[in-house]
């Protein structure tokens, strides 16, 4: 549906194509009822076993030492802090008061943890349209995934609980424009998967990197001078350092219960 008359009008529409990530925040925090609302907007999506706990970082001390490991100001100053994880470890509790052998009682299950990572990501969503329509915008970082065994010992999170992402939350201190989207028909197929045109995806990194540099995208938030295509190429990189962290990381998500 291309009808723009039907974006502008319709709530819940409106309200998904005016959203934008934004990583400049006021000052005003909200209540907790605020914080209950939104988290409950979040279980309202979905869902198979709810494999998922969101944690509300408030401590100054906890936000300076992910600051520390991260060096990035968003965790620092975001009015809200929400930690994102799968938490496998509940649904297997949950299991084990039905039955003594469940599919969570050894191994990892790559169905349980599919289903898992797809509820997160639809609870997630839910989240942030409440937050949305409260007037409290958000961007999510995937530092999380990243530090992996460190943040889950720094913040005393038990094995089967599984850091995701922060999503950081609160008042909008910038109103940046739409960035770019894949083609829709590259995206929505009928009856059979349609293999990518190459020309196109070049054309559309090519607009995609257009449009940041006119925004001063990079320079904004990273502080780099460099275009956004060539950005994305050194962070996509394969090395023996990402190698190592994709082995860690890979190893560090079995040990949890998560089968990738």
């Amino acid at each position: 549906m291309r009808d723009t008359g039907l974006k502008r009008k319709r709530g819940v529409l409106a309200l998904i194509f005016r959203r934008r990530s934004i990583r400049v925040f006021g000052d005003v925090k909200p209540n907790r009822r605020v914080l209950e609302l939104v988290v409950e907007a979040g279980q309202r999506a979905p869902c198979v076993y709810q494999s998922y706990t969101v944690i509300n970082i408030t401590s100054p001390q906890l936000r300076e030492r992910i600051y520390e490991l991260t060096e990035d100001n968003i965790v620092r100053n975001a009015p809200i802090l929400f930690l994102l994880c799968i938490d496998l470890r509940r649904t297997k509790l949950l299991f084990d008061l039905l039955s003594p052998r469940h599919v969570l009682s050894k191994s990892p299950s790559p169905i349980e943890s599919l289903e898992a990572i797809f509820e997160a990501g639809l609870f997630a969503e839910n989240l942030i349209l409440a937050s949305e329509a409260l007037g409290y915008s958000s961007v999510i970082l995937d530092w999380p995934i990243r530090l992996g065994k460190t943040l889950q010992a720094l913040m005393e999170i038990p094995a089967g609980v599984i850091p995701l992402f922060f999503i950081c939350m609160g008042p909008p201190g910038e109103s940046p424009p739409p960035r770019p989207r894949l083609p829709l028909d590259m995206v929505l197929m009928d009856n059979k998967y349609v293999e990518p045109d190459m020309r196109r995806l070049a054309k559309y990194l090519d607009e995609l990197s257009e449009k940041l540099a006119a925004e001063g995208y990079l320079l904004k938030y990273v502080g780099v001078r460099s275009t956004y295509k060539e950005y994305i190429a050194d962070k996509i990189s394969y090395d023996k350092e990402v190698e190592k962290l994709e082995s860690e990381v890979s190893e560090y998500l079995r040990r949890n219960g998560l089968a990738i």
